[in-house]
């Protein structure tokens, strides 16, 4: 069993036993690695933070792709091996698996296996932008310009500090690292907003246009409850409106019931359930 680069004299043979699952990833550009023994089992593509917002920006990283149903168990520590030298050899950070939860249970159970953990489980949603909202009252919204952004982190790193959603605490460690033109993809000054109450900051919320991504939104733990949050979608999804955004895609962990009952009140539909599983091949960054 080894991994496979295109400059590989047996590539091209083996790529054309798995055209139909690397079609979409040379579309895109990726480059890729076949992990193979007599065929393929795996492919892996390149990724470079900030990709999933676990490791500094520029990270090197790689999103495994199964091309096979199941794995043989007994094949297992050799694959964690080849695994490691791929890592190694390509300066590989860690190695991701993403998945719909309730499917390739098997692949994510022999993955899990070799020592890969799981690092979330999640429910993505989204809202056609067809009708506004009515526009809140009793709070103001301040916009958060480029240079204030690492302020409005701090805040929520702050507010999340009491939530047992691990997996948001670690990629807002990371969130906080970023430059700016990178923040400007989940955090873009024109939609990303305090809000305050009598000169209180009661919330936040960040917004990426150009992804029409909902990336953040934040209540301070001592006003929950008191219905902010709502009036804090409303505004920022009027906002989006406004700057052209037909949709908003948000994900939030499967844990969070408080959360998805918001979301699904506003007309959020849920379209993905899933679980991300990560094996770290080098120092954690957050650890």
């Amino acid at each position: 069993m080894r991994y496979l680069g295109e400059d590989d004299p047996d590539f091209d043979d083996l790529r054309e036993q798995i055209i139909s699952h690397v079609a979409y990833i040379e579309n895109r550009n990726q480059e890729y690695w076949i992990v193979a023994d007599e065929s393929p089992l795996l492919v892996v593509t390149l990724r470079t933070e900030p990709s999933h917002l676990l490791a500094p920006v520029g990270t090197r990283l790689g999103h495994i792709h199964p091309v096979v149903e199941d794995l043989d168990p007994d094949d297992l520590p050799i694959l964690h091996n080849v695994l490691r030298k791929l890592g190694r050899d390509e300066n590989l950070m860690y190695l991701v698996y993403d998945t719909v939860a309730d499917r390739h249970k098997r692949i994510l159970g022999s993955l899990l296996a070799m020592g890969f953990e799981i690092f979330d489980t999640y429910v993505q949603m989204m809202l056609e932008l067809d009708e506004e909202f009515p526009e809140p009252e009793g709070l103001e919204f301040i916009p958060v310009k480029t240079g204030k952004r690492s302020g409005m982190l701090e805040l929520q790193v702050e507010f999340y500090a009491g939530s047992g959603d691990e997996t948001t605490k670690q990629v807002m460690k990371t969130v906080a690292t970023l430059p700016q033109e990178s923040l400007d993809i989940y955090y873009d000054p024109r939609a990303s907003f305090l809000a305050e109450r009598k000169g209180e900051v009661v919330g936040l919320v960040g917004v990426g246009i150009q992804r029409e991504l909902l990336s953040s939104m934040a209540v301070s733990p001592k006003h929950r409850g008191k219905g902010y949050g709502r009036k804090i979608l409303h505004h920022a999804l009027n906002r989006m409106r406004e700057l052209g955004c037909s949709r908003c895609y948000l994900r939030v962990h499967s844990d969070n019931t408080p959360a998805m009952r918001l979301y699904e009140s506003l007309g959020f539909e849920v379209i993905r359930r899933g679980v991300t599983a990560i094996l770290w091949l080098g120092k954690h960054p957050n650890r």
